[in-house]
């Protein structure tokens, strides 16, 4: 029995956990006008910047992309993606510009996912850990009978 309630005891902490972690999702997520009132930010598409910070913005992205520096511990600090229609307009006449401002998002984006995939392994780790632990001490318990 009380094997069977750790493992219950165990499965509820996870899932307070997994429910904890989509708590902490940004408010930009969960309610836009809600967003745009507290933090400044529009809808999915982080901070609002005017012409100028937007200009700087496009420099550093693209400077970064230029050295091989976006990974996945910066690219969500980077908000290329969430601009870049409004930059292509202004910049579609050169297509050089258009295809380093594509290749920088493209490394953006996979700089994302990998941010992703890694807390996805690392959640799944720590997952399967606790199901072995809860399955050793299930199998102690039943040899003391």
């Amino acid at each position: 029995q009380s094997g069977h309630y750790g493992r219950a005891e165990k499965k509820a902490h996870r899932k307070s956990l997994a429910l904890q972690s989509f708590q902490k999702t940004p408010a930009v997520l969960s309610s836009p006008t809600l967003a745009k009132k507290t933090t400044g930010m529009t809808p999915l598409a982080g901070p609002r910047l005017s012409a100028d910070q937007l200009k700087q913005h496009y420099a550093d992205c693209i400077k970064l992309s230029t050295e091989n520096k976006i990974n996945a511990k910066n690219a969500f600090g980077l908000h290329l993606l969430e601009y870049i229609d409004t930059i292509l307009q202004e910049k579609s006449d050169n297509f050089q510009v258009v295809g380093c401002t594509i290749d920088a998002g493209a490394k953006i984006y996979a700089g994302r996912v990998d941010a992703v995939h890694g807390d996805i392994l690392k959640m799944l780790g720590s997952m399967g850990n606790t199901e072995a632990e809860g399955e050793n001490e299930t199998e102690e318990v039943g040899d003391l009978d």
